[in-house]
Protein backbone atom coordinates (compact mmCIF):
# COMPACT_ATOMS: atom_id res chain seq x y z
CA UNK A 1 0.00 0.00 0.00
CA UNK A 2 1.46 3.65 -0.97
CA UNK A 3 2.35 5.87 2.21
CA UNK A 4 0.10 8.32 0.46
CA UNK A 5 -3.20 6.44 1.15
CA UNK A 6 -1.68 5.05 4.83
CA UNK A 7 -1.49 9.04 5.41
CA UNK A 8 -4.92 8.91 4.87
CA UNK A 9 -6.28 5.94 6.81
CA UNK A 10 -4.12 4.31 9.15
CA UNK A 11 -3.79 5.34 12.63
CA UNK A 12 -3.34 4.09 16.28
CA UNK A 13 -5.49 1.69 18.01
CA UNK A 14 -6.87 3.51 19.97
CA UNK A 15 -7.27 6.87 18.06
CA UNK A 16 -10.88 8.23 18.19
CA UNK A 17 -12.84 10.84 15.72
CA UNK A 18 -16.08 12.25 16.99
CA UNK A 19 -18.84 13.29 14.45
CA UNK A 20 -22.21 15.24 14.80
CA UNK A 21 -24.93 14.81 12.92
CA UNK A 22 -25.32 18.88 11.89
CA UNK A 23 -29.16 17.78 10.69
CA UNK A 24 -30.32 16.33 14.03
CA UNK A 25 -27.21 17.26 16.50
CA UNK A 26 -26.91 13.23 16.92
CA UNK A 27 -22.95 12.56 18.13
CA UNK A 28 -20.94 9.39 17.32
CA UNK A 29 -17.74 8.18 18.55
CA UNK A 30 -15.71 6.13 16.50
CA UNK A 31 -12.55 4.82 17.70
CA UNK A 32 -10.25 2.18 16.13
CA UNK A 33 -10.22 -1.02 18.25
CA UNK A 34 -8.23 -3.27 16.14
CA UNK A 35 -6.18 -3.16 12.96
CA UNK A 36 -4.20 -6.15 10.80
CA UNK A 37 -1.94 -5.87 7.81
CA UNK A 38 -1.44 -8.96 5.68
CA UNK A 39 -0.61 -10.49 2.17
CA UNK A 40 -3.20 -12.59 1.01
CA UNK A 41 -2.59 -14.64 -1.56
CA UNK A 42 -4.83 -15.18 -5.00
CA UNK A 43 -3.76 -18.27 -6.38
CA UNK A 44 -6.71 -19.23 -8.65
CA UNK A 45 -5.93 -15.46 -10.13
CA UNK A 46 -2.51 -15.76 -9.89
CA UNK A 47 -1.54 -12.33 -7.74
CA UNK A 48 -1.35 -11.20 -3.84
CA UNK A 49 -2.35 -8.49 -2.49
CA UNK A 50 -1.80 -6.33 0.79
CA UNK A 51 -4.87 -6.32 3.12
CA UNK A 52 -5.82 -3.97 5.95
CA UNK A 53 -8.52 -4.95 8.22
CA UNK A 54 -9.45 -2.36 10.77
CA UNK A 55 -12.38 -3.05 13.69
CA UNK A 56 -14.04 0.07 14.49
CA UNK A 57 -16.36 0.83 17.09
CA UNK A 58 -19.47 3.43 16.84
CA UNK A 59 -21.13 4.60 20.18
CA UNK A 60 -24.32 5.31 18.13
CA UNK A 61 -24.72 1.78 17.01
CA UNK A 62 -23.15 0.53 20.30
CA UNK A 63 -21.29 -1.82 17.89
CA UNK A 64 -18.14 -3.01 15.98
CA UNK A 65 -17.79 -2.96 12.08
CA UNK A 66 -14.73 -4.35 9.74
CA UNK A 67 -13.44 -2.24 7.61
CA UNK A 68 -11.78 -3.79 4.45
CA UNK A 69 -8.76 -2.41 1.98
CA UNK A 70 -7.06 -4.26 -0.05
CA UNK A 71 -4.28 -3.36 -2.64
CA UNK A 72 -2.86 -4.40 -5.78
CA UNK A 73 -1.09 -2.95 -8.81
CA UNK A 74 -2.18 -5.16 -11.07
CA UNK A 75 -5.65 -6.29 -10.47
CA UNK A 76 -6.94 -2.78 -8.29
CA UNK A 77 -4.86 -0.71 -10.83
CA UNK A 78 -3.77 1.59 -7.81
CA UNK A 79 -7.28 2.22 -6.55
CA UNK A 80 -7.88 1.62 -2.34
CA UNK A 81 -10.88 1.11 -1.16
CA UNK A 82 -11.64 2.46 3.15
CA UNK A 83 -15.03 2.34 4.35
CA UNK A 84 -16.02 3.44 7.94
CA UNK A 85 -19.78 3.60 8.77
CA UNK A 86 -20.52 4.52 5.15
CA UNK A 87 -17.48 7.18 4.75
CA UNK A 88 -15.31 5.93 2.11
CA UNK A 89 -11.73 6.69 0.40
CA UNK A 90 -10.42 5.60 -2.52
CA UNK A 91 -6.93 6.02 -4.09
CA UNK A 92 -6.02 7.77 -6.98
CA UNK A 93 -8.91 8.50 -9.42
CA UNK A 94 -9.36 5.07 -11.25
CA UNK A 95 -13.12 4.65 -10.19
CA UNK A 96 -14.77 1.47 -8.50
CA UNK A 97 -17.42 0.06 -9.47
CA UNK A 98 -19.62 -0.62 -6.45
CA UNK A 99 -22.24 -2.46 -8.43
CA UNK A 100 -24.38 1.26 -7.91
CA UNK A 101 -21.97 3.05 -9.37
CA UNK A 102 -18.46 4.24 -9.83
CA UNK A 103 -16.61 5.68 -6.40
CA UNK A 104 -14.20 8.85 -7.31
CA UNK A 105 -12.16 11.35 -6.91
CA UNK A 106 -14.50 14.23 -7.22
CA UNK A 107 -12.41 16.67 -5.87
CA UNK A 108 -8.86 17.85 -4.00
CA UNK A 109 -9.02 21.33 -1.96
CA UNK A 110 -5.43 22.19 -0.01
CA UNK A 111 -7.63 23.68 2.65
CA UNK A 112 -11.41 22.90 3.73
CA UNK A 113 -12.89 24.26 6.65
CA UNK A 114 -15.28 22.16 8.67
CA UNK A 115 -16.68 23.15 11.65
CA UNK A 116 -14.63 26.39 11.91
CA UNK A 117 -11.50 24.04 11.65
CA UNK A 118 -9.15 24.57 8.33
CA UNK A 119 -8.02 20.74 6.98
CA UNK A 120 -5.30 20.34 5.29
CA UNK A 121 -4.66 18.21 1.78
CA UNK A 122 -8.29 17.23 1.82
CA UNK A 123 -10.06 14.55 -0.78
CA UNK A 124 -13.65 14.64 -1.61
CA UNK A 125 -14.86 11.10 -2.56
CA UNK A 126 -18.28 10.50 -4.60
CA UNK A 127 -19.99 7.10 -4.01
CA UNK A 128 -22.94 6.11 -5.16
CA UNK A 129 -25.14 3.79 -2.83
CA UNK A 130 -28.38 2.16 -3.02
CA UNK A 131 -30.87 4.94 -2.41
CA UNK A 132 -28.37 7.91 -2.16
CA UNK A 133 -27.24 8.57 -5.56
CA UNK A 134 -24.52 11.06 -4.41
CA UNK A 135 -22.40 10.20 -1.09
CA UNK A 136 -19.91 12.25 -0.53
CA UNK A 137 -16.79 11.84 1.99
CA UNK A 138 -13.84 14.22 2.97
CA UNK A 139 -10.65 12.91 4.19
CA UNK A 140 -7.76 15.05 5.21
CA UNK A 141 -4.17 13.69 6.00
CA UNK A 142 -3.51 12.26 8.85
CA UNK A 143 -6.57 13.38 10.48
CA UNK A 144 -8.89 10.28 8.60
CA UNK A 145 -12.61 11.46 7.48
CA UNK A 146 -13.65 14.73 8.37
CA UNK A 147 -16.97 14.94 6.66
CA UNK A 148 -19.72 12.69 4.75
CA UNK A 149 -22.46 14.17 2.90
CA UNK A 150 -25.57 12.40 1.70
CA UNK A 151 -29.14 12.43 0.87
CA UNK A 152 -30.34 12.49 4.98
CA UNK A 153 -27.27 13.46 6.84
CA UNK A 154 -24.34 15.94 7.22
CA UNK A 155 -22.07 14.56 9.33
CA UNK A 156 -18.78 16.51 10.16
CA UNK A 157 -15.45 16.04 12.19
CA UNK A 158 -16.01 17.64 16.09
CA UNK A 159 -13.17 16.35 17.59
CA UNK A 160 -10.07 13.89 17.38
CA UNK A 161 -7.34 12.31 18.82
CA UNK A 162 -5.08 10.44 16.54
CA UNK A 163 -2.32 8.56 18.95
Amino acid sequence: MPQEFKDYVVFPVGSYWVYKDSVSGVLDTVTLKEQTFSIVEQREFGYNYESLVQVYYYSMEDNSYRAYNRFNDISFANWELYDIYNFHFIYADIGYNSGYGNASVESFFDTLIVNSVPYSNVFCIKWPYYTAPKNYSYWSKNIGAIKKVDTTNVWELVDYNVN
